[in-house]
């Protein structure tokens, strides 16, 4: 923390620090330092603090986060989303698979099948082998904060856009 923080003295040995945006938790784990000089860091800190965190957002919410990071992606304007589908596949090993995805998007003869697992929902019977081709990609996303949603969205499509 920098002089820039409101941090108060309750008498005694402790302190009460108001964070700002820039110390937001926003992955499943986190790290954060605590220590009472005003130049702390990682070294010098009582050394770090451990937090699982669990990120629940409303299942609407993570759908619209997935269409921003779909939006933001190299085929943001040019693909054509869908929502809600299902999808059926044939896997590797000659198999048929089907499962239901929150947002599909597609451009030129790509598809890509994102998921947002809620707390109410399970994962896709889908694994990770489906991506097998460079015309077919699964994305399952869960814990996550909204800003994280749309970057991975973002970079898993541009990651693998032909």
């Amino acid at each position: 923390m920098t002089s820039t923080r409101n941090c108060t003295t309750t008498g005694g040995s402790s302190h009460v620090c108001s964070l700002i945006d820039q110390d937001s938790l926003s992955t499943a784990e986190s790290y954060l330092y605590i220590g009472c000089n005003l130049n702390e860091n990682s070294s010098s800190s009582s050394g770090d603090l451990r937090i699982n965190l669990t990120i629940v957002l409303a299942e609407a919410d993570g759908d619209s986060n997935i269409e921003l990071g779909i939006n933001q992606s190299t085929i943001g304007g040019l693909a054509t989303t869908f929502s809600e589908k299902r999808i059926y596949v044939r896997t590797a090993n000659n198999t048929q698979s089907i499962a239901k995805f929150d947002k599909i998007a597609t451009y030129g003869n790509q598809v890509w099948a994102i998921n947002y697992i809620s707390s109410a929902e399970t994962t896709s019977n889908f694994t990770y082998t489906t991506n097998i081709t460079p015309i077919f990609y699964v994305y399952e996303i869960t814990n996550l904060s909204s800003t994280n949603i749309i970057t991975n969205v973002k970079q898993f499509i541009n990651s693998t856009r032909q």
